[in-house]
Order: C-alpha cells, then structure tokens, then sequence
C-alpha cells in the first residue's frame, strides 16, 4: 500500500512539474501577497523553540509567535489559529486556552509512545516505514519554510496526511502500557481531552464562524487584520 501511494504521488508531482516548471510547486507561487507575509527571511525564523506562554496570552497569530516555526505549527494543529476567520473576543480567547491545554497532554501521551513503539524489539521493516513516512510529513513544513519562509508555510496541513502513520506507530507502543492501572487511567485521560478538543472545535466553528461572517471574512482576497 505504501508503495502503491508513493507510485500515485509521484507520478502526480511529475505532472505538475511538467505543468509548472517547478518542483514541488505551490500555491504561494501564484499569489503575490505571500512575498509581503512576516517573517519574510530565514533569518528571522526560530526553528529552535516554543512559546507555550505567549500563545496562552494570545491564542492567535500574533507578533510574539509568528516567528517561531513550531509554536505557528502546533497552535494551527489544534485551533484555527490565524486571525482571518474567528472574531478575537474573550469567548474566541477562552475557548483557544483550553483547546491548547487539552492539547498539551495529547501531544505528550503521543510523543512519548511514538518513541515506544520505535524502540520496541524485535525491530522491523513494519514499524521503519511507519517513522519514515512520520519523518516525511514533518519534514514538508521544515523544507516548504525553508524555501518560502512566510507564516503560510508553517502550517500543520502538510503534516496532517502523515498522521495515520504517526497514530499506528504511537499506538503500538500505548498498547504496551494498558495493561497497568496506570496505563489505563492515562489512557482514559488523553481520550477526555481529545474529547474536549473535540466539542470545543465544533462549537467555535459554530458560533465565531457565524460572527466572521457577519463582520465580513479574511483572505487572501481580503487584507489580514494588523498585528498588535
């Protein structure tokens, strides 16, 4: 199956190539307002930390984050974290706090068992491919900001296809701990925030989708609201 899908993805690639004449061609090489996009330059692009506590301060893109690459990709994973669609209020506000809180022990519980499954004998060629497509789909954001290094770039739906590969592998490893009370009751946790993300998404999209279309949406087509 995998080989089936790098075939198709390839061969699609190739095609646009012959369509575009660039490799790995985007859609920010048709829209001339990403070139006047923050942060704008590598150099100005932090690839080294995250900035949980100014992202608790203000759940959306702001000056304080928009330069750092991880902080812009995990906050646009759990909340839609650009200015363009959410009128900011203390109720958009709140709702991104807890969403990012919820997060927080998700993101471990599947980082710590991701290492687990890896790391589990006897090794196999099941288990490598399962990394290496992980490692791909985080290596598409990294390469894209590297090569445009606007805020459009760091987005976590270059990561999003890979998450199947990502899951298997961190579940393998969970399985090796519900055994245990322990396991069991970390389990139960993760599935509470996740549950919690969950409804909290659907109720934002709900009630500050309906107001950013009342007060007129953002886009590409429409100015971004300045930064503070």
């Amino acid at each position: 199956a995998a080989s089936v899908a790098l075939v198709v993805a390839s061969l699609d690639e190739l095609w646009r190539f012959h369509q575009s004449g660039i490799f790995l061609v985007s859609n920010q090489h048709y829209f001339p307002y990403t070139i006047n996009q923050a942060p704008g330059s590598i150099s100005r692009i932090s690839f080294f930390d995250f900035r949980f506590f100014e992202l608790m301060q203000d759940v959306f893109m702001s000056s304080t984050t928009i330069d750092s690459f991880w902080t812009e990709l995990i906050a646009r994973f759990w909340f839609d974290y650009e200015r363009r669609f959410f009128p900011i209020n203390e109720y958009s506000l709140s709702v991104g706090r807890v969403i990012y809180l919820a997060g927080v022990p998700l993101t471990l519980y599947v980082l710590y068992f991701k290492i687990v499954g890896l790391t589990m004998r006897p090794h196999d060629l099941k288990r490598l491919t399962l990394l290496l497509f992980s490692l791909a789909f985080f290596a598409a954001p990294i390469l894209q900001t590297l090569r445009l290094p606007y805020y459009s770039s760091m987005k976590a739906v270059f990561v999003l296809p890979g998450l199947p590969a990502i899951l298997c592998l961190a579940a393998l490893g969970a399985a090796t701990s519900v055994a245990s009370r322990a396991g069991r009751f970390a389990a139960w946790g993760v599935v509470a925030c996740a549950i919690i993300v969950g409804l909290l998404n659907v109720l934002s999209q709900a009630v500050l989708s309906n107001d950013a279309w009342s007060l007129g949406l953002s886009g590409p087509l429409w100015p971004l609201p300045p930064l503070p």
